[in-house]
């Protein structure tokens, strides 16, 4: 199911203001209506999660190799992409 332009920024947004380096480089989309591929959305969401598990690593109260914070946004940011 494609993403709608908004939904794809909202989650790129969220996962930058979590302290995601791959999402800060994610360009916002405009595709003029025509929404964007869910792949994107995945991909977004599978870059900042490894990001925050690279950040995390060897830290106290991991929860999936990240702080409870890191996994927080990205189960926000799935849910605006439209991920389970």
């Amino acid at each position: 199911m494609p993403i709608k332009d908004d939904d794809y920024n909202a989650a790129a947004k969220t996962l930058t203001k979590a302290g995601s380096r791959t999402a800060a480089k994610t360009h916002n989309s405009h595709t003029g209506g025509k929404d964007r591929p869910d792949a994107h959305g995945q991909t977004l969401v599978d870059e900042a999660t490894e990001d925050f598990q690279k950040q995390d690593k060897g830290g106290a109260n991991l929860v999936s190799g990240m702080t409870a914070a890191h996994l927080k946004a990205i189960n926000d940011a799935k849910k605006k992409v439209g991920l389970k």
